[in-house]
């Protein structure tokens, strides 16, 4: 059980080790992903709050474009009305009037003024309009004197040309429109105003047509602002709300402050060139707008449209943002717990399986040291991997091995060792007989040493003579050596005088020769000197011939006297050998006394020894009889141990 627990603490260890690892992970994972999702879902809110803001600029071209459209488009259908340009002709007022009203009712324009060239007002819609007060408005009207003075001197070659813009009427315009109802707060109203010419078939003009249409309560561009991009917006007439459309109240509730703005922002917007960005409260909720100033042709400021997107929107865009940056949080949790509870079970049957491959050798090792604790060490340890447990096994099976080889060799012993002591205790009596014998013969030895000694004495006297006398021959040859190398230097002067005998020769030959010559000379007066010098020169060659001999015979003696010098240089140590030997001689002479003295000694010790001897021989037999009863004991005991026959 002891070795099966060892599985459980490696799975629990594999376990908490896995565990911790994988939390370990998961918190830092999950902090950082945390992070990094507050840090992403901030970004993303900060550049959505600007893409907001940038997106919020783009309604107001939108909605100043639809405005320019819808009155051009009402101003073209205006012309292309045949009827209405054949009953202009034909100065039928009522028939145009009729016309204006079918008109106006189907394009939703609110007034429609017909003036002729003389600028006189010929029709119009409302038909009850107040045309003196009308005619005198469009002389201080902007927009008005604009139109007529374009449209008037425009040549009667070009084509139609339409004129818009947007304007502002006070309330005595709009009283004189006979669209007093119109206005809001007394300050009159905001309009898109367009003016064209209306020609014949001919191309001929026939009359100045000037429409508009009201801003105040005018929502159709605004609403599909609103359905379209999910704007809500607001025109303002100063900082007065005149139109609006996406907020959630209706008109009635509308009225009083729901859209009020601070003078500061009117301030800002008619002073700046693009859009100001604030956040306002509009119907009782936050905002986040861009206004504008809506101006007319000549960049005069008229009004203030603003449009924006309520901060509860933004901050549900956010909050979905936040949503799903937790919600990618969540699952990265839940994936990490997956992952971990996975890993954890892989450690666990790792950690099982690991442990069963160590615990199974285990296992193996521990059956086999219990049969080996019992006495059999014929078991032997299967090995099957190369690991640190495989070397144990290894290692076990080469320990089995050699303990059984040496059981082996104890058993062999233990036989060899019973088997000795019985030929121990039989040799043991032999030696018993044998000491006595020793004992007799140990006396005759005494005797004969005394007689060795009285030898030993006349020999070391001998040899003392005989080294006094190889000493006196040392002598001899040493000096003998010394007169030789003084003969080998008198032949070699005796050489050198030859030597010089030889060149006086030649030199007295080369004379006799010269002599000789000198000799012929003078004929008969040189005869008897020419013989005189020829027997000289006879002399000179004779006496050099002898000098040679003599050289010859001087370097012969002298290689014979240094051979006879080598020799005695050789023989010197030989005698000096033979000197120290024949010493050596006298002093092993007077050791072999001093020994002879210490043998007698010896030997009468050597007699009590052997008495001793023959009462140890005793005991060993009694200890040769033990060791024999010890050895058998052991061969009993190895016999314990089962082992392979060798």
């Amino acid at each position: 059980m002891r070795l099966h627990s060892i599985t459980y603490k490696m799975m629990v260890w594999f376990g908490l080790a896995a565990i911790v690892s994988i939390l370990m992970v998961g918190i830092v994972v999950s902090v950082n992903i945390t992070n990094n999702v507050s840090r992403q879902s901030q970004r993303l809110m900060a550049d959505m709050t600007d893409q907001i803001n940038t997106s919020l600029n783009l309604p107001h071209q939108t909605i100043e474009l639809l405005l320019h459209e819808e009155i051009q488009r009402d101003m073209h259908e205006l012309f292309l009305s045949s009827t209405l340009a054949k009953n202009i002709e034909r100065k039928q007022i009522k028939a145009v009037e009729s016309e204006l009203y079918r008109t106006a009712e189907i394009l939703g324009v609110d007034y429609i003024l017909l003036i002729d060239l003389e600028r006189r007002i010929t029709a119009s819609y409302p038909t009850s309009i107040d045309e003196l007060a009308v005619e005198k408005y469009l002389a201080t009207w902007e927009f008005g004197k604009k139109a007529l003075e374009s449209l008037l001197n425009t040549s009667q070659n070009q084509s139609v040309t339409i004129i818009d813009s947007l304007t502002w009427h006070d309330t005595a315009a709009l009283t004189a429109f006979e669209l007093q109802q119109r206005d809001i707060a007394e300050k009159g109203a905001l309009a898109i105003a367009a003016a064209g010419i209306i020609k014949n078939d001919f191309d001929e003009p026939l009359s100045i047509a000037i429409a508009g249409r009201l801003l105040n309560n005018y929502v159709r561009p605004l609403q599909r602002l609103a359905d379209l991009a999910g704007y809500d917006s607001i025109i303002y007439l100063d900082s007065t709300p005149i139109s609006f459309a996406g907020f959630s109240v209706n008109e009635a509730e509308a009225e009083g402050s729901v859209f009020a703005v601070p003078a500061e922002l009117q301030t800002a917007v008619y002073q700046s060139s693009g859009k100001v960005n604030q956040i306002l409260t509009l119907a009782g909720m936050q905002y986040l707008t861009a206004c504008s100033a809506l101006r007319t042709f000549s960049r005069a400021p008229v009004g203030m449209l603003c449009v924006g997107i309520p901060e509860t929107r933004i901050g549900q865009i956010q909050e979905n943002v936040r949503s799903c940056g937790v919600e990618m949080r969540r699952n990265v949790q839940y994936w990490l717990i997956g992952i971990g509870g996975t890993a954890i079970v892989l450690f666990m049957l790792l950690s099982w399986g690991i442990a069963r491959k160590i615990v199974t050798p285990l296992a193996r090792l521990s059956t086999v040291t219990q049969q080996i604790a019992s006495g059999d060490l014929r078991q032997t340890i299967p090995v099957t991997s190369r690991d640190e447990i495989g070397r144990l096994s290894q290692a076990v099976n080469e320990m089995l091995g050699q303990v059984s080889g040496v059981i082996h060799q104890v058993r062999d012993v233990a036989d060899r060792v019973a088997l000795e002591s019985l030929h121990i205790h039989a040799n043991v009596q032999e030696m018993v007989q044998s000491v006595n014998a020793q004992s007799a013969s140990a006396e005759e030895i005494a005797s004969s040493l005394e007689e060795m000694t009285i030898n030993i004495t006349h020999n070391s006297h001998n040899a003392l003579q005989t080294a006094q006398l190889a000493l006196q021959s040392a002598e001899d040859a040493q000096e003998t050596e010394e007169a030789v190398q003084r003969m080998i230097e008198a032949i070699y002067e005796i050489a050198k005088r030859v030597s010089v005998i030889q060149d006086i020769a030649a030199q007295t030959r080369l004379l006799s020769l010269n002599a000789t010559i000198q000799a012929a000379h003078v004929t008969e007066f040189g005869k008897g000197f020419s013989v005189v010098a020829n027997e000289v020169r006879d002399l000179a060659e004779r006496a050099q011939f002898m000098a040679e001999e003599i050289n010859l015979l001087a370097m012969t003696n002298v290689q014979i006297a240094e051979h006879a010098a080598e020799k005695l240089t050789t023989l010197m140590p030989d005698i000096q050998k033979t000197m120290e030997f024949i010493q050596e001689v006298h002093a092993a002479s007077r050791e072999q006394k001093n020994g002879s003295d210490y043998i007698s000694n010896a030997m009468q010790e050597l007699n009590q020894a052997i008495s001793a001897s023959a009462i140890s021989a005793a005991s060993v037999e009694t200890a040769t009889k033990t060791l024999a009863d010890q050895a058998a004991q052991l061969h009993e005991t190895v016999g314990f141990f089962k082992i392979n026959d060798a």
